[in-house]
């Protein structure tokens, strides 16, 4: 099993826990935790959701918007280490 295999299994789909490991080599991650704790259950709870747990219109934008803002963070923290230049977005 390769390295990033086993972080995966650690994490298994839990975004709080992604960011904690990825925190560890980087303190940065940790301004998404809010974000990724808010986004977790749209990885398991409503992946098979029943009438009572579907989320509702605002709560889905909400949650688009998050993961939007954690997808431009990781791609500008990866710019950022590959290149040496901040705040290049």
């Amino acid at each position: 099993m390769q390295e990033h295999e086993r972080w995966l299994k650690v994490v298994d789909r839990d975004l709080v826990k992604l960011a904690a490991l990825c925190s560890q080599f980087d303190k940065v991650f940790e301004k998404i935790f809010h974000d990724a704790g808010h986004l977790n259950p749209f990885s398991t709870k409503f992946r098979y959701p029943t009438d009572f747990e579907i989320p509702n219109f605002q709560d889905t934008k909400n949650s688009i918007q998050r993961t939007e803002k954690i997808v431009n963070f990781v791609l500008k923290r990866i710019a950022e280490l590959e290149t040496g230049q901040k705040d290049l977005f």
